[in-house]
């Protein structure tokens, strides 16, 4: 929370504010554009990097990634590079590791990629989808917040996430913005919860949305699919899904899951499409 510097001084990285009448913390703008102002400090990186490139006794690999760096043509193997000669200097014995050859490096092993659960879902374009991304993020704001028993009547959903709220009222815990995990083949799928309720025998999962129509619910279904499966597979308890159209006043609207396949063919999809975009 808390920093020091001998230039700038005794600094908070986080700031009380006020949103839509809530009370909050945030990022201090003021220690951000400290920081950025601040001049940067590379002479430690530079010690490691060499410390690094020192420690080899015969090869040195180095790798980079599709914008390589400039310093890199200096370096690699077909540079043209002159050395000085040194003259009466014995050779040291290096018959116990030298080798004829400049060893290959094993093939590159892409890593485990990692999506957002909307980068699979598709949406359906056009006139009354929705009322937009800055009221849905608004309304589930105060959703968290009548979560944790603040009361809030300014919005007309906040009536009908009260009746969500009601119904999980007798679960041993509940949790807001949850954050989950599904791994699949190649990617990892991460998305956030709006509400998780923990009872005994069974947990329930909640997402509201704000939407006019149900235009998307089938982009929705791969949402509560990844949510629903991630629960089930890490928990090992009985789940329940549902989508609460707190805006069309159609609340717990449970839906059929898709199987993991049916996932893995639109994450597989999904990359086949990116890696044409590259």
């Amino acid at each position: 929370m808390f920093v020091f510097d001998e230039i700038w001084g005794l600094r908070s990285k986080k700031e009380p504010v006020v949103i839509n009448g809530v009370p909050g913390i945030v990022k201090s703008w003021r220690y951000e554009l400290i920081k950025k102002c601040d001049h940067r400090d590379y002479d430690e990186e530079r010690r490691l990097l060499f410390v690094a490139m020192t420690r080899a006794q015969q090869y040195m690999m180095v790798a980079s990634g599709p914008n390589p760096s400039k310093f890199f043509k200096h370096v690699s193997r077909d540079a043209t590079m002159t050395r000085p000669k040194a003259e009466n200097v014995p050779k040291p014995d290096q018959s116990n590791y030298v080798t004829e050859e400049c060893p290959t490096p094993p093939e590159y092993k892409r890593r485990r990629l990692n999506l957002a659960v909307h980068d699979i879902m598709e949406y359906k374009e056009g006139d009354g989808g929705g009322k937009g991304k800055d009221y849905g993020k608004k309304v589930h704001h105060i959703a968290e917040q009548m979560a944790y028993g603040r009361k809030h009547d300014d919005l007309p959903e906040a009536a009908d996430i009260a009746k969500v709220l009601d119904g999980v009222k007798d679960a041993v815990r509940i949790e807001t913005e949850y954050e989950c995990a599904l791994p699949m083949e190649q990617a990892t799928i991460r998305g956030t919860i709006d509400l998780i309720a923990f009872f005994k025998d069974r947990i329930e999962i909640h997402d509201y949305k704000t939407d006019d129509d149900k235009r998307n619910i089938d982009s929705y279904i791969t949402q509560l699919s990844v949510y629903g499966l991630a629960a089930q597979e890490s928990m090992n308890v009985p789940v329940r899904w549902f989508i609460d159209f707190v805006s069309l006043h159609e609340l717990s609207v449970e839906v059929e899951l898709l199987s993991r396949e049916e996932i893995q063919k639109k994450v597989d999809a999904y990359l086949e499409e990116s890696v044409k975009i590259e």
